[in-house]
């Protein structure tokens, strides 16, 4: 399913983030000296796509059935860098997070579950469990980096006001659906504006050419306007509508916007890079 290419992705992103391209093999793995942890373990396979860049990962899931049954799998396919615990990080006080300030972690996933205690959908982060808004300090005493996986339909500039160190939003659209919105929190973050970084990965073509912007651009941004149909008829991806980015791509593509609450372009060229078909 998409879930693979999604957690490649985030392998990726985390590589370039800490290890630069040079470990790009497992049996150079070690030289990058990256440890990891997975706070939110599930089924593993963010956790092993991330650890496959790591010299230590660690792996948390609070159903213990999980936990074991992930850490077979992963004895199966000889992973001996990942150390699994089935402890709730929020039980006793957060002490799995006290712990794991000595261990000099580079970055910390979490995908928090985004069920209501009704069992609904939460959509609004601090419904999510564990709440992230509520641990980045004491996330931050344990990690320089933090990558939270958050619903694809949550509001992008509501979590900003809330994950204030937020220095990069990916928006992950696989086959032209949105399937994550990635927030990478960094303890450094000066409070410069996050960038927005759009990627639709096309299962047959792999990774598009990512649109790269910040919400300030968007909104100072001047798209030309028509009335007339060109040549070609454009549509962004999912990835660039969800980040929010519509009059920037006539901007900086040159594609004549057909109405201001239309996303639909036009332009009379070929736009090879164009986001979108």
């Amino acid at each position: 399913g998409s879930s693979q290419y999604t957690a490649l992705y985030k392998q990726e992103l985390v590589k370039g983030l800490l290890a630069g391209a040079e470990v790009a093999e497992v049996s150079e793995r070690a030289e990058g000296k990256i440890t990891t942890a997975d706070l939110t373990g599930g089924m593993g396979i963010d956790s092993w796509f991330i650890s496959r860049i790591a010299a230590k990962h660690f792996y948390f899931e609070r159903t213990a059935e999980l936990a074991e049954a992930t850490e077979y799998n992963f004895r199966q396919l000889g992973a001996e860098n990942v150390i699994f615990s089935s402890r709730d990080i929020l039980s006793d006080d957060c002490a799995v997070l006290r712990e794991l300030q000595g261990q000099g972690i580079d970055l910390i996933y979490i995908d928090p579950a985004r069920r209501t205690s009704s069992g609904g959908k939460a959509i609004l982060l601090q419904d999510y469990e564990p709440d992230v808004i509520a641990l980045q300090e004491l996330l931050f005493s344990a990690s320089r980096y933090i990558l939270v996986k958050v619903s694809p339909m949550a509001d992008i500039k509501l979590n900003l006001k809330h994950l204030p160190f937020t220095s990069q939003v990916h928006v992950v659209a696989v086959d032209n659906e949105c399937k994550e919105l990635l927030f990478l929190l960094d303890r450094e973050h000066k409070g410069e504006e996050p960038q927005i970084k759009c990627v639709n990965i096309s299962i047959s073509a792999g990774e598009g050419e990512p649109f790269i912007f910040a919400f300030s651009q968007e909104e100072t941004a001047r798209p030309q306007y028509t009335s007339q149909i060109g040549k070609y008829l454009w549509e962004p991806s999912k990835a660039v509508l969800k980040g929010g980015a519509y009059k920037l791509v006539s901007q900086r593509l040159g594609a004549a916007k057909l109405a201001p609450s239309t996303h639909l372009y036009t332009s009379y060229e070929k736009i090879d890079c164009f986001p979108g078909k």
